[in-house]
């Protein structure tokens, strides 16, 4: 199989020998092979690993993104992400990187849904002629 691991600005990864490539998606974890269905899956911050024909297993850290088996081609399409052979030092890329980026978003994100719900408030205020 062909994969390819693509970030916003590079691709990450190339690799044109891959039989076997596992993952966790949102809804669970997967494996694909080259017989087997196209998928397409959510992710979230984990790892991936391809096993080559050789028998060599690489190993990358991922955040969130996307997944698609499509024939031969495996594309991921992520946010960022990282490679490297000691998957504790993956581990701990995915616990600081993209933890963090986490915390960020959900503060922004309540930041957000306050604007949000205090625009509604007004406008419900507007509404009623306060």
């Amino acid at each position: 199989m062909q994969v390819r691991i693509l970030l916003p600005e590079k691709v990450l990864a190339q690799h044109d020998d891959a039989v076997k490539v596992v993952g966790e998606a949102l809804d669970g974890g997967f494996c694909l092979k080259p017989r087997h269905v196209d998928y397409v899956a959510v992710l979230g911050p984990g790892l991936v690993g391809i096993t080559t024909e050789q028998g060599q297993e690489i190993f990358y850290a991922v955040a969130e993104g996307m997944v698609v088996k499509h024939g031969s081609e495996v594309r991921f399409a992520v946010r960022d992400g990282a490679g490297g052979s000691d998957l504790g030092r993956l581990r701990e890329v995915i616990d600081e990187r993209f933890a963090h980026r986490d915390e960020d978003e959900l503060q922004a994100r309540n930041l957000a849904w306050k604007m949000e719900a205090g625009f509604i408030r007004r406008l419900m205020e507007l509404e009623r002629g306060y």
